[in-house]
């Protein structure tokens, strides 16, 4: 008679715990739904962060090095690597290979942490951040040379992120989706001196993006 009762005892004991179980499952799955939308916006502000950052390490790194080797600051054509390119002297920041012989002293002693220990992948001509390609070229701010990195393919919504927090055109921070998807011709650094798009793609999902810094 006792083991009868005793085997009672646990089987409502197995049947309230697995009841238990199933509220906290379901607890979760309402909080999962809640907190999703936090979630993605958290990603697209990292992901928007990282082009920014990324860019502004090209730009900062840049003019450290060719202000020790007082060369021209203008990255398409700087004598500090042996091809004096645009793709040479990106080749030179990202792996702190191809300093042309007059100058690889100085850029030696600048000892400048190579952007492919940090988050840039890829070998000369093709490197990356993320998915997508960068480039960099030189840009005109009220007559002075500043570097502009372009990485392609970046998601609307990361562009939106980018334009809302980093953009200099009027209104940038209370732009939308809608404004970001409209970006169809290609702007300059006349439509936003820190932040553009070109290059949208038939689905209007993504654009390529110029970060001057």
């Amino acid at each position: 008679m006792h083991t009868m009762q005793t085997t009672q005892k646990q089987s409502r004991q197995r049947g309230f715990t697995l009841f238990e179980l199933l509220i906290v499952i379901i607890i979760l799955g309402i909080l999962a739904a809640i907190a999703a939308p936090s979630i993605g916006d958290g990603q697209k502000m990292s992901d928007a962060l990282g082009y920014y950052t990324t860019a502004d390490r090209v730009a900062t790194n840049w003019r450290y090095a060719v202000t020790r080797c007082q060369v021209s600051n203008d990255i398409t054509s700087s004598p500090i690597t042996t091809a004096a390119t645009a793709a040479s002297n990106l080749q030179l920041l990202v792996d702190g290979t191809n300093a042309a012989g007059t100058y690889s002293g100085c850029f030696s002693t600048a000892k400048l942490e190579p952007l492919n220990r940090a988050n840039v992948r890829g070998s000369a001509g093709a490197y990356t951040f993320g998915s997508s390609t960068m480039t960099v070229g030189n840009e005109s701010i009220n007559s002075q040379n500043r570097t502009a990195t372009k990485f392609t393919g970046v998601d609307d919504n990361v562009g939106l992120e980018l334009l809302q927090k980093y953009g200099s055109r009027a209104g940038a921070s209370t732009k939308t989706l809608a404004d970001m998807t409209a970006i169809s011709a290609a702007e300059t650094n006349a439509t936003d001196a820190t932040v553009y798009f070109t290059n949208q793609n038939g689905a209007k999902t993504t654009h390529d993006v110029t970060i001057i810094r």
